[in-house]
């Protein structure tokens, strides 16, 4: 979740977190981090020198010179450094050049790791990733609704887990504990067909103090949307398009702002939430539709209810086999219009 916000800046400076791609050459101009030469700029330039790495892929020294604006000699230090920490590790050479040949220097994905938490209306995710931002280890839960009494130890049993499997050694190289959930977790229960005193609960929640008290790592809590948005941003082709809107389809379906590569959350921190937009006159006697009743994965669970097949689809490979592939392609059909 650190990648959130320090993402948000990414012409300014670099990512401070296990977040990245392997979109190798991407974005290369858009995103281009920048070193300084000045003293006492350690940390930031080591920052600059695993986003360069993370951007473009494995980079010899002097390539990561060129691109970061930082001496040979700074990046030499930079280099030694994080490879004696275990955060990066070297190549095969590449031969066949003029000269002595060149080691590029790549991610080490054991350097590193972090654990992901999605708290959503109808899951949840618990991710253990490797330095290379790739999933170990996913858990996952379903539910009609998250109830707070039960959620909070199925996600500590999780981290337990997820802890164990690294084992003593590696697992004291788990740097922290991101969390995604929507911005109102309790919003939308008549849709839903949860109890408003249910819903309620989540409003009096704090729930990134409820997993601080699980673990002596960092944690921070992003917006579901939010945090979806500038993994794209960071991560994918989000890092070769300066402004986009990000659509973001789950049990709703929402969305995150960016303009000149940087996240714009507004006022009230719902830019690009764009389920509310109405879909356009109203029946007569009935309210104007809003995006999020079409084109949600809710409205699909309902339409896979009615044909008596199981929700869950909406979240696995069977929306796109059969006997599913029909419901979803009446549900593309609308939603795909409303969404344009």
């Amino acid at each position: 979740m650190s990648a959130g916000r320090e993402g948000a800046d990414m012409e300014n400076g670099p990512i401070a977190a296990a977040a990245g791609g392997s979109h190798a050459h991407e974005g290369a101009q858009r995103l281009r981090p920048r070193g300084s030469n000045q003293v006492g700029m350690r940390q930031f330039n080591e920052r600059v020198v695993l986003q360069a790495i993370r951007l473009h892929g494995p980079l010899p020294k002097a390539e990561i010179a060129r691109l970061t604006n930082l001496t040979a000699q700074t990046v030499q230090i930079i280099i030694a450094r994080l490879e004696a920490e275990g955060l990066v590790i070297k190549h095969a050479p590449l031969r066949g050049r003029i000269g002595q040949p060149s080691v590029p220097m790549a991610l080490n994905p054991e350097g590193a790791f972090s654990i992901g938490i999605k708290i959503g209306r109808r899951s949840l995710d618990v991710l253990l990733l490797d330095f290379a931002a790739q999933v170990r280890e996913r858990l996952t839960l379903d539910y009609d609704f998250p109830d707070p009494d039960t959620l909070f130890d199925e996600i500590r049993a999780r981290l337990k887990l997820l802890r164990k499997s690294l084992g003593p050694k590696r697992g004291q190289l788990l740097r922290g504990v991101g969390i995604a959930a929507p911005l109102s977790l309790g919003g939308w229960q008549s849709l839903l067909g949860v109890a408003p005193q249910q819903a309620a609960r989540w409003h009096e929640i704090d729930i990134e103090a409820e997993v601080q008290e699980m673990t002596q790592l960092p944690v921070a809590l992003c917006k579901d949307t939010a945090a979806a948005c500038v993994a794209e941003l960071v991560a994918g082709r989000g890092r070769s398009v300066r402004s986009f809107l990000y659509v973001f389809v789950d049990t709703f379906i929402g969305g995150g702002l960016v303009i000149d590569s940087h996240l714009r959350s507004g006022a009230t921190g719902n830019a690009g939430a764009i389920g509310s937009m109405s879909m356009g006159a109203a029946l007569r006697g009935e309210p104007p539709r809003q995006l999020l009743s079409v084109a949600s994965l809710f409205t699909l669970e309902k339409m896979y209810a009615e044909a008596g097949l199981d929700t869950g689809a909406a979240a696995d490979a069977r929306a796109m086999q059969a006997p599913w592939l029909p419901v979803t392609q009446a549900w593309l059909a609308l939603a795909a219009p409303g969404i344009a």
